[in-house]
């Protein structure tokens, strides 16, 4: 069974695609790191599929049913969060036209309020109530807001916290991370990365150097 060493142990973590540490240092390890970067792309898309499959489509929308505002897109990205402020300002981006004809004239005042993590409502509305409700679903599947969802997905806080719990276990798959970045987009990076911690410590205090890869997954879920 494949085991997952205690990087943790040594003051470092592995990097790689599990626990395969790949010099660059040789061209033959610099085309090794290549394919590698490459698979690891190829996959990222499948973990951000799996995950959002369990959040929502482009379009879905929750309406401040947990008291956090609008939740919006393939990671319902919140309100009050400041996450959906950050959205919308990248949407903007990718297409202004778009999004000014999507949103209507007081399409600055939603990137403002949304940016203050505000839940203050717009033109007299909430976000979660008509006429926006309406106004983010036509926004969602607009095919440039769909790709800047899945590219903020893969370069957001919540990935960014998969792999900063990647790193402090030493482990990298696409299993692994997709277990990850679930943890990391319902309890926040912070609070996966204390997942992470607790489950290090936990391993150090019982003299373990070692752990099975689907032991270590098992524990970590």
């Amino acid at each position: 069974m494949r085991s997952v060493p205690a990087a943790w142990l040594a003051g470092g973590a592995l990097v790689g695609v599990g626990v395969i540490a790949i010099s660059a240092a040789s061209p033959a390890g610099r085309e090794a790191a290549r394919r590698v970067e490459s698979m690891v792309q190829g996959w990222s898309r499948n973990v951000i599929a799996w995950v959002s499959r369990r959040e929502g489509a482009p379009d879905s929308l929750n309406r401040n049913l947990d008291g956090h505002g609008l939740s919006f897109g393939i990671l319902q990205w919140t309100q009050k969060s400041g996450n959906l402020g950050v959205l919308l300002a990248a949407m903007r981006e990718a297409d202004p036209a778009g999004f000014a004809s999507i949103f209507g004239p007081s399409w600055a005042k939603v990137l403002e309020v949304t940016a203050r993590a505000s839940l203050e409502p717009v033109d007299g509305a909430n976000l979660w109530d008509e006429p926006w409700a309406s106004r983010f679903a036509a926004a969602g599947p607009h095919p440039p807001f769909v790709e800047v969802q899945w590219s903020l997905a893969q370069a957001g806080d919540h990935w960014r916290g998969a792999e900063d719990v990647a790193a402090r276990l030493g482990v990298r798959t696409e299993r692994s991370m997709t277990l990850f970045f679930d943890r990391s987009v319902h309890q926040g990076p912070a609070g996966v990365a204390r997942t992470a911690d607790r489950l290090v410590a936990g391993y150090a205090r019982d003299g373990r150097t070692s752990v099975p890869y689907l032991q270590l997954l098992v524990d970590f879920s």
